[in-house]
């Protein structure tokens, strides 16, 4: 395989795991994707690192992606975190909401 097509394959490839995470994560009751030109990020309830996450996807710079993880409004997440550390999506149906919606 020369390097033009292995360079295409690998493109197509992170292109594909990229689709999958966000219909995985769109597939998910309560999941979001929230996606900007060489980002995109995705957000499940009670998530873990394998799926809430942003990927880079392009050229984008550090200031950008840094705005768009900690935006309030991204993904759905409210302005306010509750119960401690845990952002107030991620809590359970049954506890009441301190924040006000984004």
């Amino acid at each position: 395989m020369s390097p033009p097509e292995r360079a295409e394959l690998l493109a197509l490839m992170d292109a594909n795991m990229v689709a999958v995470y966000a219909a995985d994560t769109r597939a998910t009751p309560g999941g979001a994707v929230a996606e900007t030109p060489g980002l995109v990020m995705c957000r499940t309830p009670y998530g873990t690192v394998a799926t809430n996450m942003a990927i880079v996807t392009g050229r984008i710079d550090a200031p950008t992606i840094r705005a768009w993880t900690l935006a309030p409004s991204r993904c759905g997440r409210a302005s306010t975190p509750t119960e401690g550390s845990r952002p107030s999506w991620a809590r359970s149906a049954s506890t009441p909401s301190t924040a006000s919606p984004a």
